[in-house]
């Protein structure tokens, strides 16, 4: 039988492996049927630069961390009807990687 104290650490241990699970999984693009189903669950700073949950992103705009979206290459359309909330650096991370993409596709 185990103890209030060893109870209480198992708990804990299962809440701090739930988070990392919702974490990878909000980071993951082939997940997000499960996360749409889940939205409690759903870490919104590591979805919002998931290239596939634009559609969710764009339903909750209220939760959507700009710095990673800024960052996220399907985002650009989303990022063009707000651009007061563009973080710029993230922004420029991606007109970079078009950038060399362009010179590679070109050769």
């Amino acid at each position: 039988m185990m103890t209030e104290s060893e109870m209480t650490e198992l708990k804990i241990r299962i809440e701090m492996e739930s988070r990392t699970i919702w974490a990878v999984l909000s980071g993951n693009p082939n997940a997000v049927s499960i996360l749409e189903k889940n939205l409690d669950k759903v870490k919104w700073m590591i979805l919002s630069g998931n290239p596939n949950a634009i559609y969710l992103l764009e339903r909750n705009l209220d939760k959507v961390n700009w710095e990673k979206l800024s960052e996220n290459p399907n985002a650009i359309y989303l990022l063009e009807r707000n651009l007061d909330k563009i973080s710029w650096f993230g922004y420029q991370k991606i007109q970079m990687l078009f950038l060399s993409l362009n010179k590679i596709w070109t050769k």
